[in-house]
């Protein structure tokens, strides 16, 4: 839930992004309608999602979350998986 006191903070221009672990973006029941209402309010633009170890001190997957709440379109929001590069 603290995910929604992040992007409604924001200033009315504002814009953020944000990193979080891929298990804690798997959301349920109450969790998923507050992050399916902030894709609605237009708030978020974009959502990476990133493999494993792509950050030095972390090995887990991750998801790239981008806010902007001065947003004035109403378009989608954009969802991209990154994979790794095969060795």
């Amino acid at each position: 839930m603290w995910i929604n006191l992040f992007a409604t903070s924001l200033k009315p221009q504002g814009r953020a992004a944000l990193v979080m672990a891929n298990s804690a973006s798997d959301a349920r029941h109450s969790e998923a309608d507050i992050r399916k209402a902030l894709i609605e309010a237009n708030l978020i633009y974009g959502m990476l999602t990133m493999p494993s170890n792509m950050f030095y001190t972390v090995t887990l997957p991750a998801t790239l979350w981008f806010f902007d709440k001065g947003r004035r379109t109403s378009a989608s929001c954009l969802s991209t998986r990154a994979t790794s590069s095969p060795s």
